[in-house]
């Protein structure tokens, strides 16, 4: 195909320099011919004898030229060399920003599902809180492991645990996790009480109703948080509290009554009556520790009991189902 193009170039005189390299009878013939499809046909029948001078000036040419030659052919070896490795490096290269931006991708995608995992938490945390202050979800009761075997040995936090029980467990390991702090506050209201009670405003009436709104505001707070893990621990400080202000209450009512008023209206009866109240009100507190102890027993027991009894009545039954016969068996008779 390149051949006839330069055929038809010659033919046409656009090349007059190759006439000399090429055999003139050939373009002569050519030029003879006016019709295409003649000059194509006498072209094709020229080929091959064509095709054997341009081999044999191809030869002359590399034995007249070898150094060349041969240049020409390590030039062309190296380019092809070069050519490989650069696109060996351009595909290496390739590979290496795909995988970049594929890994990219992943951590894209990864930090996405954490962002939304963090969410969706945030949002269940919100609403089990919102659940749990308006009463309808309980919760148990988060106690503290006091027990060896109760946490993995290798946990930090279990082994932190078990050194502040063992340093500090008797302040705090009655009360729950989250009101570990509870008994610091108390600690705080039975300083304070005392020492307003034994050194400030001795033998004033504004002593004992300090003491009585400290009393009323621990009271409040124990109402409000219930800090303690049994329930009965509870109930007896909340008896105590009460017992306190009850006391205290009655000393108020004892420095009012150095007022004529006060001391008229009120009888012996009547004071006799309060002091036995206060007094029974603090006998209570110390009462109630035993009362709940042998409630907690008679409980126990009667819980005992009825597992026993109802194993008893299962083993019965289970007895009689055996000895009857079944409803649809008939007896055979002799």
């Amino acid at each position: 195909m390149k051949l006839r193009q330069v055929l038809n170039k010659l033919k046409k005189g656009e090349d007059h320099d190759s006439l000399n390299s090429v055999p003139g009878a050939m373009f002569t013939a050519v030029r003879e011919f006016s019709n295409e499809s003649q000059a194509d046909e006498v072209i094709n029948n020229a080929f091959e004898p064509l095709q054997a001078w341009i081999d044999k000036a191809d030869e002359e040419e590399k034995r007249e030229h070898p150094g060349e030659n041969a240049n020409e052919e390590q030039r062309k070896e190296k380019r092809k060399f070069t050519t490989k490795k650069d696109k060996a490096e351009k595909d290496k290269a390739e590979e290496e920003n795909a995988a970049a931006a594929a890994e990219e991708e992943q951590d894209v995608e990864a930090q996405e599902e954490k962002e939304a995992e963090a969410m969706a938490r945030k949002q269940l945390r919100s609403l089990c809180d919102n659940l749990v202050k308006r009463g309808i979800v309980q919760l148990p009761v988060l106690s503290w492991k006091q027990a060896e075997g109760a946490v993995k040995e290798g946990s930090v936090f279990a082994q932190s645990e078990r050194h502040a029980m063992q340093i500090a467990g008797f302040l705090f390991s009655m009360y729950e996790v989250k009101y570990w702090w509870f008994e610091v506050l108390e600690l705080m209201r039975r300083l304070l009480t005392c020492i307003i009670i034994s050194f400030f405003f001795t033998g004033t009436i504004f002593q004992v109703v300090v003491g009585l709104m400290l009393l009323f505001l621990s009271l409040a707070a124990h109402s409000s948080l219930k800090p303690f893990q049994d329930i009965s621990q509870d109930n007896m400080m909340f008896y105590g509290l009460i017992a306190n202000f009850a006391t205290l209450l009655y000393g108020i009512s004892l420095r009012l009554m150095e007022v004529s008023e006060l001391r008229i209206d009120s009888t012996t009866y009547e004071l006799d009556l309060v002091q036995i109240l206060l007094v029974a009100a603090n006998i209570f507190v110390l009462v109630f520790p035993i009362t709940q102890t042998l409630l907690d027993l008679v409980n126990e027991l009667d819980s005992k009991w009825l597992d026993r009894m109802e194993q008893q009545v299962d083993k019965a039954l289970s007895r009689i189902a055996h000895n009857c016969p079944h409803p649809g068996h008939r007896r055979r008779t002799k």
